[in-house]
Parts: C-alpha cells; sequence; structure tokens
C-alpha cells in the first residue's frame, strides 16, 4: 500500500511539472496492483494524450463509483465538445536517387531502404464557450485528489475592488473576440496546469472560427487577499467558421494574483446550456 502511494504521489509530482509521460507511466504500474484506484483515473484523464482516453478514464471512475459526481461533471463537458479530428499524417517524401556503384553479384537481394517514419498529429478541438472549462480539468482534478495542493503563492497582495475582478473577465472576452492569443493567456495565471497547453488550442481556435463572447451577471461570491471567486454566466456565439453550438457556461471562476496582477487560476462549471 505505501509502495502504491508513492507512486501516486511521484505520478501526481510529475504531472505538475507537465511531465506527462513519466506521470502515465508511474500511474500504469499503479493501476496493474490497484485497478479500481479512482484517484488513480481520474489523474490518469488529465495526463492521457487525446480527449477520448481522458472520457475512458471517467467513464472507468463510473463504473467503480456510479455515483461519482465529479467524473459525471467532466465526461458531460468532454462529450460536448466537437469530435477529435483523424490524426495527420504527413505526406512520404520519395527517397532521393542513390549513385549507382558496381557490386559484386550476389545471390541475396539488396537491403530495402528504411521505411519513413510518420508521427501523428493530435489537434485539440474545442469549443470556445467551455474552452475555461478544459482548462480547469486538472486543476480540479489535482485539488480534489491531492491535498497538498499546487505551490503556495507570495507575500499578501492588497483586496482588489469588484469592478476590477470584472475587468479581468472582460478582458479575457475581448481578446478571445479579437484573437489576440498575447492578451488572452495575459488574463490566465501562470501556476495554472494546463497554461502552456491552452496556448495551443488557442491557436488552433483562431484558425478556425470567429466568435463572440460575453460575460454577464457576474457577482463576487469570496474575496480574499490572496483569492477571489466570481460566479458568472459567459455567453459564447459564432460569428464565422464551420459547425459550433452557441453556448451559455454558468459557474465559478476562481482569481488569483501573479506579481499584483489577479489572473483567472480555476473554474467551477455548473451548467452549459444550448
Amino acid at each position: 500500500m505505501t509502495d502504491n502511494q508513492t507512486l501516486f504521489d511521484q505520478a501526481v509530482a510529475a504531472a505538475k511539472q507537465k511531465d506527462f509521460a513519466t506521470a502515465r507511466t508511474l500511474l500504469k504500474q499503479l493501476l496493474k496492483q490497484e485497478p479500481n484506484n479512482i484517484d488513480a483515473w481520474l489523474l490518469g484523464a488529465y495526463v492521457v494524450e487525446s480527449r477520448s482516453d481522458a472520457i475512458r478514464c471517467y467513464e472507468r471512475v463510473l463504473q467503480i463509483d456510479p455515483n461519482h459526481a465529479y467524473a459525471k461533471q467532466k465526461l458531460v463537458e468532454l462529450q460536448a465538445l466537437p469530435p477529435e479530428p483523424a490524426p495527420v499524417k504527413p505526406p512520404v517524401q520519395p527517397a532521393a536517387p542513390q549513385p549507382k556503384v558496381a557490386q559484386a553479384k550476389t545471390d541475396s537481394p539488396p537491403p530495402a531502404p528504411p521505411e519513413p517514419k510518420s508521427k501523428s498529429i493530435t489537434w485539440v478541438f474545442v469549443l470556445a464557450g467551455v474552452l475555461i472549462v478544459v482548462l480547469c480539468l486538472v486543476i480540479g482534478c489535482i485539488g480534489i485528489i491531492s491535498s497538498g495542493g499546487l505551490p503556495s503563492l507570495g507575500s499578501s497582495q492588497p483586496t482588489p475592488t469588484n469592478q476590477q475582478l470584472f475587468d479581468v473577465l472582460h478582458k479575457n472576452a475581448r481578446a478571445g473576440v479579437d484573437e489576440d492569443l498575447e492578451a488572452y493567456m495575459a488574463t490566465i495565471h501562470p501556476n495554472s496546469p494546463l497554461y502552456d497547453q491552452t496556448e495551443d488550442v488557442l491557436i488552433d481556435m483562431f484558425a478556425q472560427y470567429d466568435l463572440d463572447f460575453k460575460f454577464y451577471d457576474m457577482t463576487v461570491t469570496s474575496l480574499k487577499s490572496k483569492e477571489a471567486k466570481i460566479h458568472f454566466s459567459l455567453l459564447t456565439r459564432k460569428r464565422a467558421g464551420p459547425d459550433f453550438r452557441n453556448n451559455i457556461v454558468i459557474g465559478t471562476m476562481t482569481l488569483r494574483p501573479d506579481d499584483g496582477v489577479w489572473k483567472i487560476y480555476n473554474q467551477e462549471v455548473e451548467d452549459v446550456q444550448y
């Protein structure tokens, strides 16, 4: 039992460092010994390489515990996203002609040239209205399974006004409308575990869609020097692009300061309406 707990703790630490390959390896070792370890499956949903794998992790949690509320919520959110595209394989380049070299005649055929290697590229397509829902997937997961939490913040910060907090969400929405990647990322707290991956998601999303975002019905429900919570509704509508379901996300946003600047750190989703 102690060995399995050590494996799990090491997997959590690897996930926090964004070393997902190591985390997956550790979790595979753990699940061979404890196939019904719910915490391991929850963490696995974060460190896997595709959305379909994450869905299977949450389905496994619900097989073990059909009443697991968190797994139910995340499964609904992931299944609401557009289908993942098939992996794209780079074209095979023809081999360059080789100079003829005189060789002694032999009964065996010449060795075949090595097969070109292909690398599958998996792109994550995300509904813009629930982009931040995906962003908080592992934050909520690790918050449940790791009592130690994420790294602590620095010195105390001055308490912001309600309007200052609302402005963070408005800037986030405005950056999404303007497709300003730098401005959007400036509203996300750098300690969020999915911070780096979010940039790739945004690049792909901006390339496909022109969307309108609007936060409304915002209420500050908790306000401290190091953390604030805002209950909100976020309306997302398509202006141009492929098939897209306009939606309203309702939930609570968690903000934390980063060098005195308040940024989006986490989110809890209550409902997604289409």
